[in-house]
């Protein structure tokens, strides 16, 4: 197909800042984590297949519908572009949570 494919381990971070070694919570939304990766911001069009993993501090699946999506805005600071894993029902993701990504490029 042409495609390119890579994989990776996402990790929660409840750290209240956003870039560089910092954390991965949306600012004010404890129930969003946002997906920082070089090969994956700004790319709409890739297809995200993401599992939990247990790595003995994991966010438990039983507490609502982990869901990825685009990012499109309204992080402190503005994140837009990027993706993220949404906790549906709102509960806080949990520090040290983990995820298998795999990323197809169409």
């Amino acid at each position: 197909m042409g495609t390119g494919t890579f994989a990776f381990i996402h990790q929660v971070n409840t750290s209240t800042a956003f870039g560089a070694g910092a954390g991965t919570i949306c600012g004010g939304f404890p129930e969003y984590t946002v997906i920082d990766h070089p090969m994956l911001n700004g790319d709409p069009s890739a297809i995200i297949l993401m599992t939990p993993r247990d790595a003995g501090a994991t966010s438990d699946p039983a507490n609502g519908t982990l869901v990825v999506f685009y990012f499109t805005g309204g992080c402190t600071p503005n994140v837009t572009g990027f993706w993220g894993i949404h906790n549906q029902n709102g509960v806080a993701q949990v520090n040290g949570s983990q995820f298998n990504l795999m990323v197809i490029k169409p």
